[in-house]
């Protein structure tokens, strides 16, 4: 190994995703730990206020002077490099962006350049390798095709789902005798409200029957559901601090999203997804475009879908195949392998 430092960078207000604490981990785990030192940057460099997103960017910046061996979920790598040898790697994880960007493309031609401080870049899936490869400037750097991202790998892993399973139903139990659907949205209240606003969750949950357990990060569905008797307790959960989002999908049968991170991530499970039109996000305008049968505009026409999830499974085979690789190859290998790092077992 060249060099045993490796920072996990992310300054465009997304945190420590799933996907970099998860490579973090295994990079950790499976490799001689003892070889490896890593840095961690997250500080939000596109805050409301200018004064706190410029001092955000300076101490990126002054962090970065250190930077040799770097991994990131988008283009928070700018400015100087300043150890050219080291190895710059980004997990393209489909932000909305990538949807719009998409979208942008079928009017005039791209060119975009915020990826040329990278050095090697793993797409993880058909659909982004596409656009990157249609809209960007990628002299110099080499994609790492047919490789899944972390959190889309794991979610297939079948030790994986048993963990979280079992995590998931130590506060839920009844998960692990019934079909779980998992709401997840984005986007304002407002536009939340216009969706969900007149719900019914009684009589929503009585249709769906007992056979389903109903999760959600909806504020506005867990409002409507405040009057539930005791009889629906057992049948519906709001998620708020007790469960990151992305830890339902290893335990969700359906998914109803507008988040296309979410909607990505899950997409190797091959289970069924449902865009709910609710949000104005631009993986919902992509949806709408591509895979409008995958689209719900009201909640009513949710349970008429899934009265019979499997009547056109040709649509979600479509789906899955754009955003996660047939045979997809461990991120995790891939990535110690670009990095140089020793396996714990040499």
């Amino acid at each position: 190994m060249q060099n045993n430092s490796i920072t996990i960078l992310s300054s465009r207000g997304r945190g420590i995703s799933a996907d970099l604490s998860l490579m973090r981990t295994h990079l950790n785990r499976e490799n001689d730990s003892s070889q490896i030192t890593f840095r961690s940057f997250s500080k939000n460099e596109r805050s409301v206020s200018d004064v706190q997103s410029q001092g955000a960017a300076k101490l990126r910046r002054k962090f970065c002077e250190d930077a040799v061996n770097v991994i990131c979920i988008d283009a928070s790598l700018t400015g100087k490099i300043t150890h050219p040898e080291g190895k710059r790697l980004l997990l393209a994880a489909p932000y909305d962006y990538q949807f719009k960007n998409f979208l942008m493309l079928e009017k005039k031609e791209l060119h975009i350049n915020t990826l040329k401080k990278f050095t090697h870049i793993i797409p993880g899936s058909p659909f982004t390798e596409k656009l990157l490869r249609s809209a960007y400037r990628l002299e110099g750097i080499e994609m790492i095709g047919n490789t899944a991202l972390p959190l889309a790998w794991d979610l297939c892993q079948s030790g994986q789902q048993k963990k979280q399973t079992d995590k998931i139903a130590f506060y839920y139990p009844e998960i692990e005798k019934k079909k779980v659907l998992t709401f997840l949205v984005t986007g304002s209240e407002t536009d939340n409200k216009s969706f969900f606003g007149k719900m019914d969750m009684k009589e929503f949950l009585k249709r769906l029957g007992e056979d389903w357990f109903v999760f959600t990060n909806s504020e506005v569905m867990m409002e409507n559901a405040y009057m539930l008797s005791a009889r629906y307790q057992d049948s519906f959960a709001y998620i708020n601090r007790l469960l990151q989002p992305h830890e339902l999908l290893y335990v969700t049968d359906v998914l109803v999203t507008n988040n296309g991170r979410m909607a990505a991530s899950f997409a190797g499970r091959e289970k069924t997804l449902y865009c709910p039109l609710c949000g104005n996000t631009f993986f919902e305008k992509y949806m709408k475009q591509y895979f409008e049968d995958m689209c719900i505009s009201d909640v009513s026409e949710l349970l008429e879908q899934l009265s019979d999830v499997a009547s056109d499974d040709r649509i979600q085979n479509g789906f899955a195949r754009q955003f996660y690789y047939p045979g997809a190859e461990n991120p995790y290998t891939k990535t110690a392998q670009i990095m140089e790092l020793a396996s714990e077992n040499d």
